[in-house]
């Protein structure tokens, strides 16, 4: 292949690659939360360029690594783990349009631009975009919408109890002159 042509297709394809993440929703929540402390925003953008650099210069990319590499990260940058499914989801999704990208077709890149920034998790947030909502099948350990709100809810609780339960120790710890 010609390298001017592949630069361009990895061009067009780092952008698909950026826009996915943006979309992500656990690692907009991680960011968002600070989860993988101060620094969050820039472990998300060295952990999105080191991915795209890696589709670059490798010459097959295949998905169970690429969703090793974002389960990885998650935990151990963002302290936070992907129970829905979505690494596997996301990483399926960047080969598949890197490959598209190699073969100089960037319509599922162009869609995805275009597209309106779906509200809700991340499945949704990364469906095909040729696919209508109502019409999209949803793999069977995907959580609906309603079980997905109720999940918030419970870590909301879980996180509120945990919060508690570390001021108590915080606070003993202090009694007991360990500050």
């Amino acid at each position: 292949m010609d390298p001017t042509l592949r630069a361009q297709h990895e061009h067009v394809f780092g952008h698909g690659a950026r826009v996915v993440l943006q979309r992500w929703t656990v690692l907009q929540l991680a960011v968002e939360n600070f989860w993988g402390g101060e620094t969050s925003p820039q472990k998300a953008q060295d952990m999105g360029e080191r991915l795209i650099q890696t589709f670059a210069s490798e010459d097959e990319v295949y998905a169970d690594e690429v969703e090793d590499f974002l389960d990885d990260f998650l935990i151990h940058e963002m302290n936070a783990e992907a129970e829905d499914g979505s690494p596997a989801e996301v990483s399926r999704l960047l080969v598949d349009m890197h490959r598209e990208c190699l073969a100089g077709d960037y319509t599922r890149v162009e869609q995805l631009v275009q597209a309106p920034v779906p509200v809700g998790g991340a499945s949704q947030s990364m469906a095909d975009p040729n696919q209508d909502e109502d019409t999209a099948e949803r793999p069977s350990d995907q959580p609906q919408r309603g079980e997905e709100i109720e999940k918030t809810e419970k870590t909301k609780e879980t996180e509120e109890t945990e919060m508690v339960d570390v001021e108590k120790e915080e606070k003993e710890e202090e009694e007991q002159g360990w500050h």
